[in-house]
């Protein structure tokens, strides 16, 4: 049998085999060891509706969303990101001002793994340092 041949056989083997579910809008990917993560928020809760992305790469820097945003999360994550400590936190106030009406400040973990977090009214983000 010609090379040719087996690649066909192989991939029709593999496209009978291939998982059916979408592939992700963005892929996932880490940024080689870049010192940036990408914070996306969303109009609408489940990571859906508008999106703005951020590109943070500077602990304590607050950056306001032009909406607010009901769910968040993190890709592209450069691996000089992990091991310190590093969230990346939701914000109820423009500026990351003081918080409002019990609404709560909110770290998530850095990851390059699929993820989306629900967050009720939100209008800021940065990256800070802290535990879960």
């Amino acid at each position: 049998m010609q090379i040719s041949s087996l690649l066909a056989v192989a991939f029709a083997s593999f496209a009978a085999t291939a998982p059916t579910s979408p592939l992700p809008a963005t892929p996932i990917v880490a940024r080689g060891n870049a010192n940036t993560a990408d914070i996306l928020v969303y109009s609408q809760a489940g990571c859906r509706g508008t999106v703005q992305r951020f590109t943070l790469g500077v602990v304590g820097t607050c950056h306001t969303t032009s909406f607010t945003f009901e769910s968040l999360s993190v890709e592209n994550v450069g691996a000089n990101m992990f091991g310190k400590n590093i969230l990346f936190y939701a914000h109820p106030n423009p500026g990351c001002t003081s918080g409002i009406g019990g609404l709560p400040v909110t770290g998530f973990r850095l990851t390059n793994g699929a993820n989306c977090h629900d967050y009720t009214q939100g209008d800021a983000v940065f990256l800070g340092t802290g535990k879960l």
